[in-house]
């Protein structure tokens, strides 16, 4: 695969690394292959500056245009499984990250088990810039890390307003990053190694994933209670209104429901903004002002 490179690191560990930055269905063909070749760990990395600069919007905006929702449903139904499948995987997969780490490529990092992120890595689910949410697993994975109603509020914030993390420390502050399972590394030269490391000390104690449902932290009139005081445009209020809904899934808090179920709503959801013409207009400005082949040198 042109995206990708698999190569076999011995003792069952594969190591995948990503060619390109912008994220193509190959990418997560690649993930699947490797989980699969994988008995006791996988070894994600990229080989240039970026992990990864999101999702081709070009790939995007060929299927709007043409009309194919089929397939982008099939594509967000593949991307969103094979994230959930790296979940649940009964070998443990490192990501070791570097430069930007966004969108879709920021959701195949949230679902790994462990992150060693070099120290000016700048992660982010930054879909809603573009009029979208984040739709390969990534707002049902912020759903399911959250404890409290408070950090799902705050987790609900930080999608709607499309945050992108300054560098590692504020990875760790934003939630992107979790204390308790990532790493920073101070010295990019010894990236690889010590997230190699890790992946070892891991296959020891590593359990999949057996997490099936959430509960509801907040319902949708809590979630929207601050709209109104935070700066946004009438059109990311309504993002904002959509997003809550997934994160909520329609249900009062102290339900329970299923990830499949979040699944589902993520890629409802993602049909029905990429339909809305101011969506199609903020696609049609990013791919204009070059924000994904230029990402380095324009996001701020």
């Amino acid at each position: 695969m042109s995206s990708s490179r698999l190569s076999d690191l011995g003792k069952g560990l594969v190591h995948l690394e990503f060619l390109s930055p912008e994220m193509e269905e190959s990418h997560f063909e690649a993930l699947a292959l490797a989980l699969q070749q994988a008995s006791q760990g996988v070894l994600l990395t990229c080989s240039g500056p970026d992990f990864a600069l999101g999702a081709s919007l070009g790939t995007l905006a060929g299927n709007i245009e043409r009309g194919e929702w089929a397939e982008l449903d099939r594509r967000g139904r593949y991307y969103q499984q094979v994230n959930l499948s790296l979940r649940r995987s009964p070998v443990p997969v490192v990501a070791a990250l570097r430069g930007y780490v966004l969108g879709a490529g920021c959701e195949i990092a949230l679902h790994c088990h462990s992150l060693v992120v070099a120290a000016d890595t700048r992660m982010g689910l930054v879909e809603t810039r573009a009029g979208l949410l984040p739709a390969a697993g990534g707002t049902q994975e912020m759903t399911r890390r959250a404890r409290t109603p408070a950090q799902l509020l705050h987790f609900f914030s930080l999608l709607t307003r499309g945050r992108l993390a300054t560098d590692a420390s504020d990875g760790l502050a934003l939630g992107y990053l979790d204390p308790d399972r990532d790493r920073i590394c101070e010295d990019p030269t010894r990236l690889f190694t010590q997230a190699l490391e890790r992946l070892r000390q891991l296959r020891a104690h590593h359990q999949p994933c057996v997490t099936s449902e959430v509960e509801v932290l907040c319902g949708l009139s809590e979630l929207c209670a601050h709209l109104e005081e935070w700066d946004l445009s009438a059109y990311d209020r309504q993002l904002a209104r959509t997003l809550a809904g997934v994160m909520c899934a329609g249900q009062e808090a102290g339900s329970r429901v299923s990830l499949e179920r979040l699944l589902d709503l993520e890629r409802q959801a993602l049909r029905n903004l990429a339909g809305q013409a101011r969506t199609q207009a903020r696609i049609r400005h990013l791919r204009a002002a070059g924000l994904v082949a230029d990402r380095r040198e324009r996001s701020s």
